[in-house]
C-alpha cells in the first residue's frame, strides 16, 4: 500500500497524507529490522533429553 499509496498521494496533491504514510512506512521498516535482528539473535534451547 505505502509503495504505490505515497507517491500516488504526493502526485495527487495530498501532501499531509503522503507524508503520514510515508512515516507510517518508515516505522514499519524499523521495527521489521529490529525485530529481525532479534529473531536470529535468539538461540534454540534444546532440552537435554532430546540430545
Amino acid at each position: 500500500m505505502d509503495l504505490v499509496g505515497v507517491p500516488l498521494a504526493f502526485s495527487s496533491g495530498l501532501v499531509v497524507s503522503g507524508t503520514v504514510y510515508g512515516l507510517f512506512f518508515v516505522l514499519v521498516l524499523i521495527g521489521f529490522v529490529n525485530w529481525l535482528k532479534e529473531y536470529r539473535s535468539r538461540t534454540v534451547l534444546v532440552p537435554e533429553e532430546a540430545v
